[in-house]
């Protein structure tokens, strides 16, 4: 089949679908922004649901304030027999002032969460909606793509630039396969660094346990138990600053640029030394090897903090790359869909004129 006869099997197909994807083509972005709205709704009313936790609290403890000062007769007596009756009846209508505000805002609260989730129950059912059109519009989109390719795939020499734009979307969609690969490494490469950030943190509170513990025993604040929870600080320090580096070497391996954190120093812990022979000396010895290990780690977290904020740094421009690349792809590939519609229309026009070339025509699975 000629190129001609192929458009004009497809045409009705081609016709169709255009129509679809012009009535829905607002969907997608429409979608995108009533899912927003939706997110944003469920925030408001987990902070108000909250809001109105405490302003209950408020109201039970501003009525039993308001309460305790219209039965208490000790308190009225009280201010009686000291001349101060009016100061009493202030002291009892501001009690019950706080109160009916209190009961006021609570009123307030509710009537505002009341609204936040009337507006979330539209906006789900506008999001279920949209997604119902956004999913036509997809499959519409789907189809036109299938369509164009089984008829345009290949050397089209009867419509001008074709080619040049099919191969331009080719080249785009390369671009934007390599920028996605950077942001998936990138934020795979984040993941194993915080990973390691936090065996880092858990090493540096075990140190610190154990420097206490050191700290106590060399002020003569000596124990068995002190010694087994010192030697058991030092030993989690040791598993967790294995672990991070552990991270760190598999965030190297997937990126060069990560480097290391630093040797870190480990104080030994001689359990049978210590209780054998145990001294002021040795004590002192012991608590100074804890504080170097403790300063390297200190020294390693932020070796690591300035990797983090690097890789953060080399992910947020790997995101804007990916962003760029998306949208010259998207570009590319409306400027090949209208090439390819406007082929149909000048097939109609009387236009599209063959022209002869070497090799078989393209070919069409109906």
């Amino acid at each position: 089949m000629t190129i001609n006869e192929v458009l004009r099997a497809t045409a009705a197909d081609n016709d169709r679908l255009l129509k679809i994807i012009s009535e829905t083509d607002y969907a997608p972005t429409a979608l995108q922004q009533s899912n927003s709205y939706v997110v944003s709704l469920k925030k408001d009313i987990i902070a108000q649901e909250k809001l109105l936790r405490d302003t209950k609290r408020t109201i039970a403890r501003e009525e039993a304030e308001h309460k305790e000062y219209q039965t208490s007769h000790v308190k009225r007596l009280a201010y009686r027999l000291g001349g101060k009756r009016e100061k009493f009846e202030q002291k009892a209508s501001k009690e019950e002032q706080d109160w009916v505000e209190a009961v006021h805002r609570g009123f307030e609260v509710q009537k505002k969460l009341d609204l936040l989730n009337r507006n979330l129950a539209e906006a789900t059912k506008t999001s279920a909606d949209m997604e119902k059109v956004a999913a036509t519009y997809t499959q519409a989109q789907s189809e036109l793509d299938s369509l164009y390719t089984s008829v345009f795939q290949g050397p089209t020499p009867d419509i001008p630039e074709e080619d040049q734009r099919e191969a331009a979307v080719n080249q785009a969609s390369t671009e934007f396969n390599w920028a996605q690969g950077t942001v998936d490494k990138e934020k795979q490469v984040n993941n194993l660094l915080m990973g390691a950030m936090r065996f880092l943190n858990n090493a540096a509170q075990d140190v610190e346990d154990a420097r206490s513990n050191a700290k106590m025993d060399a002020f003569g604040f000596d124990s068995i138990f002190m010694d087994i929870a010192e030697a058991n600080a030092l030993t989690r320090v040791r598993q967790n600053v294995g672990q991070a580096e552990m991270l760190v070497s598999q965030a190297r391996s997937i990126e060069p640029l990560i480097g290391d954190i630093g040797d870190v120093v480990h104080a030994q812990h001689h359990f049978m030394s210590e209780v054998l022979f145990d001294n002021v000396f040795s004590d002192m010895k012991k608590y100074e090897e804890i504080k170097k290990s403790q300063a390297s780690i200190m020294k390693a977290k932020n070796s690591l903090g300035n990797m983090i904020q690097a890789t953060n740094e080399r992910f947020e421009a790997a995101v804007a790359k990916r962003m760029e690349a998306k949208h010259a792809l998207e570009g590319k590939r409306q400027q090949l869909q209208h090439i390819r519609a406007e082929a149909y229309q000048k097939l109609a026009r009387g236009e599209l004129v063959p022209t002869a070339i070497d090799g078989p025509p393209p070919s069409y699975q109906e």
